[in-house]
């Protein structure tokens, strides 16, 4: 490395210093000029997108519970 340049890590980093409070002032500007109009269609519109097919495949099989319920078990009783 040249004496003096910055990696290409650090220069990311220093971008986003930079450019992430900047994006998120402008997404709560964008919020706070949402119209409740848009911010129901947008919410209905994300609340009725298809889930991928491995998702719900998946989702079939195993829902994570009886794994739950046996960690569950495992505590010390009170």
């Amino acid at each position: 490395m040249i004496e003096g340049m910055a990696t290409d890590e650090s220069r990311w980093v220093d971008n986003w210093s930079v450019a992430g409070p900047l994006l998120e002032e402008q997404r709560r500007r964008e919020l706070r000029s949402l119209s409740a109009e848009r911010a129901l269609f947008c919410a209905e519109a994300l609340f009725s997108m298809p889930w991928p097919a491995e998702v719900l495949a998946a989702r079939r099989g195993h829902s994570g519970l009886l794994q739950q319920q046996d960690l569950f078990r495992r505590l010390p009783s009170h």
